[in-house]
């Protein structure tokens, strides 16, 4: 019985894997941290474009305030 029961662990212990579990932990770490960042970024990304397109805007709203400034230093 004891020569079977060693047996089985012994097989049960062969089929295992060896695993880092710092390796497993960082991989852990760095998937919840990507599944954030994808989150974040469809929250609060926007892409080039409407960057550009807000940036353009807020030129513009600057250069027709400077156009209605008054010149006599008032």
């Amino acid at each position: 019985m004891v020569a079977f029961l060693f047996e089985t662990l012994s097989v049960r212990v062969l089929a295992m894997t060896v695993v880092n579990l710092n390796k497993f932990r960082k991989a852990k770490t760095r998937a919840k941290k990507r599944t954030q960042a994808d989150e974040n970024a469809m929250k609060f990304g926007r892409n080039k474009a409407e960057k550009l397109l807000d940036q353009a805007r807020a030129d513009k709203a600057n250069r027709d305030l400077d156009g209605k400034r008054r010149e006599d230093g008032e």
